[in-house]
């Protein structure tokens, strides 16, 4: 018996077959590649539907809606303040630290933005403060000239029960708690006009106070009254008025000589302390209507102090800016790298240089609640959070990190 071992041949596929087989990949090859091409839309859309402002409302509302807090006393007062490490990124870090320099703790919202604009709330118990976020269309091009935004946020002083209070994208500054703890005011520049907004702490419920536009402004130490930097883009002037939180009570004060960059009410409510970017100091006495005599200094931070009777500030006594012309005061340095802490006393009009520094721009300073202690932080790098007694003596260092501390905000108790 013999057995065929000749292999049997396939047939050939048909023609056709092959055709589609090759057709088949060149379209999931051009199918590849248009998702490739369309990636960077398809993510930016993503992007910009997961930061979209009901999105996140929606979110956060949830998170939060089943949410029982537990909340440890306060027991100290604490000093607040914002550290940026590496000067290529973003972000930033928020701290607490008592006065004694003990129980540093990093509370941080979110490290990759930008914490600022700190202001504790009437009891102490929380931080009122600005995020920054990036705006999605400049992360997808680097030569998008659309600028960052910041939204309100407030925290405890454990960093315990973060909560997100505005959705509207737009550039916000200066979120300041009213006397009753309830609502907390800021600076908004919602729909083009810089308005002065109000927003409660417990809520996202955000309404206009002023239907005129402003520049800035400044809550009274007993969260009375606000005084605000005017704008009338139309004539390009810049005038002082005086109202309450609610935006009752308007009242026209004055009309400077100078471009206002920062006002600060004193605690008896009684004057204006104003500058420039880098300017001369300006006190108005709202009860006699007319500016009072000071020093020719150059103004980088002022703070009044809890008493009223004298005035804290970084600056130098060099130079001043006044109507666009820099004015060189003879005897002295004329280097806006340094700067100065000085104690100006309203009561005798003396001027005292207590400590020079390094840096300007980023400085920052805060008062203790009784007056007997200044915090502050100079624009140097690597900064850390100094105080000192208001007499000008007994400088301590409260930190040290490895980054650029500013923002100081000491907290009421």
């Amino acid at each position: 018996m013999c057995i065929d071992m000749k292999e049997k041949r396939r047939p050939s596929p048909p023609l056709w077959r092959s055709v589609l087989k090759h057709f088949l990949l060149l379209i999931v090859l051009l199918a590849l590649g248009a998702c490739l091409y369309i990636s960077p839309f398809v993510l930016f859309v993503g992007d910009l539907l997961i930061h979209s402002p009901p999105f996140q409302r929606t979110l956060d509302s949830f998170r939060h809606r089943n949410h029982i807090p537990v909340l440890v006393p306060k027991t100290s007062e604490h000093i607040a303040f914002v550290c940026k490490g590496d000067a290529d990124s973003y972000g930033n870090s928020l701290y607490t630290i008592r006065p004694d320099g003990g129980h540093l703790r990093d509370i941080s919202v979110d490290k990759s933005r930008i914490h600022y604009h700190l202001d504790w709330s009437p009891d102490g118990e929380w931080l009122a403060l600005t995020l920054g976020y990036r705006n999605m269309a400049a992360l997808m091009d680097e030569w998008n000239t659309i600028s960052p935004y910041d939204e309100v946020y407030r925290v405890r002083y454990d960093g315990t029960e973060t909560r997100r209070l505005t959705y509207e994208n737009s550039y916000k500054n200066t979120p300041r708690w009213t006397s009753d703890g309830k609502d907390i005011l800021f600076h908004d520049s919602l729909s083009g006009s810089w308005l002065l907004h109000r927003v409660s702490s417990r809520a996202t419920n955000t309404h206009a106070v002023t239907t005129f536009e402003i520049a800035g402004f400044d809550l009274s130490f007993d969260r009375q009254k606000v005084a605000a930097i005017a704008l009338n883009r139309e004539f390009g002037q810049k005038s002082l008025y005086q109202l309450n939180p609610d935006g009752t009570e308007s009242e026209y004060l004055m009309t400077p000589d100078i471009d206002v960059s920062d006002i600060h009410l004193s605690p008896d409510k009684h004057r204006i302390l104003y500058y420039s970017h880098s300017g001369r100091l300006h006190i108005f006495n709202i009860q006699a209507s007319k500016e009072e005599s000071v020093p020719p200094i150059r103004v980088g931070r002022a703070r009044w102090s809890p008493d009223n009777r004298r005035i804290a500030i970084i600056g130098g006594l060099d130079r001043y800016r006044e109507n666009d012309d820099w004015t060189i005061i003879q005897g002295t340095m004329a280097d806006e790298l340094s700067s100065t802490l000085f104690l100006f006393d309203l009561d005798t009009g003396l001027l005292k240089q207590v400590l020079d520094l390094p840096g300007l721009h980023s400085s920052s300073l805060s008062w203790s609640p009784d007056g007997q202690w200044l915090a502050f932080s100079h624009g140097s790098p690597n900064a850390q959070v100094h105080k000192i007694r208001g007499d000008g003596s007994g400088l301590q260092q409260l930190t040290d990190l490895d980054c650029n501390a500013y923002g100081v905000a000491w907290s009421p108790q």
